[in-house]
């Protein structure tokens, strides 16, 4: 075998030493590595959880512009019909009561309702941008305390919704509260 003129031991220095610089540069061009991702790590973590708590505040934002919407949908629905029922000689009013005693949901709270009155019949009418059972449960009880506090029985009790859940219909037929649901209830209803 041909010598290049280095003896055994110099290669196995010279091996080692290169292993060792390089070995070296290697290992620590790794661990900067490795620390460059685990900061990256935590700052798409922190990226994260701020999107996920923006998400939930844009959430709530729309949830109340919703509800917002909704409750002055209502309102402009029940203003308008007070103004046409009140051209067909219906009197129409708002009952506003205070519930000391919980009647209505178990503790103390204002209770309103609106009324609508013509040749002595009464008719309670509830107007929600939806409705789900427990919202007919509630209504039949403020129709008994609206009766405890006020010279007139409820003749008739009617809930105005687009959205009725399918409990809340079955509620109001074992109770006999009348549901209108779209423009077709009520025009079949009188038609």
């Amino acid at each position: 075998m041909e010598s290049f003129g280095f003896s055994d031991i110099t290669v196995v220095l010279l091996v080692g030493l290169i292993n060792l610089v390089f070995g070296s540069f290697v290992g620590y061009s790794a661990g900067k590595i490795i620390r460059k991702m685990n900061i990256d790590r935590e700052n798409i973590r922190k990226d994260a959880r701020l999107a996920i708590e923006n998400t939930k505040k844009l959430n709530r934002q729309i949830v109340g512009l919703g509800a917002r919407w909704g409750n002055q949908s209502e309102n402009a629905f029940r203003e308008g019909m007070a103004g046409i029922l009140s051209e067909y000689g219906f009197n129409v009013e708002k009952f506003r009561e205070v519930d000391d005693s919980g009647i209505v949901i178990g503790h103390p709270c204002e209770i309103e309702i609106d009324v609508v009155v013509k040749n002595g019949t009464t008719f309670l009418v509830e107007i929600r941008s939806s409705i789900t059972d427990w919202d007919v449960f509630r209504l039949e009880n403020t129709a008994r305390f609206y009766e405890s506090k006020s010279t007139q029985k409820a003749d008739k009790i009617a809930i105005i919704s687009p959205y009725i859940d399918q409990r809340a219909k079955d509620a109001a037929a074992g109770l006999g509260i009348t549901l209108y649901t779209d423009s077709s209830d009520f025009a079949e209803q009188y038609s």
